[in-house]
């Protein structure tokens, strides 16, 4: 994802709000993502990377072969 916006320093951010108050979206992201970067470009745009690495393995066998 990429943006215009301020940005923020995603290391305090997670701990300025509670989730039960808002901004538990960083929380939710880092729990759900391998890897999370996020990164100012060098013509200032903000760019968050969100990357989920799928398993192959076991199969899953939903009938009986």
């Amino acid at each position: 994802m990429v943006d215009d916006g301020d940005g923020f320093d995603p290391s305090t951010a997670a701990q300025a709000t509670p989730p039960w108050e808002g901004g538990g979206g960083l929380t939710l992201m880092r729990a759900l993502v391998d890897r999370l970067d996020f990164v100012q470009d060098a013509d200032g745009r903000h760019r968050v990377t969100l990357e989920k690495r799928l398993v192959t393995s076991p199969k899953l066998r939903l009938l009986p072969t």
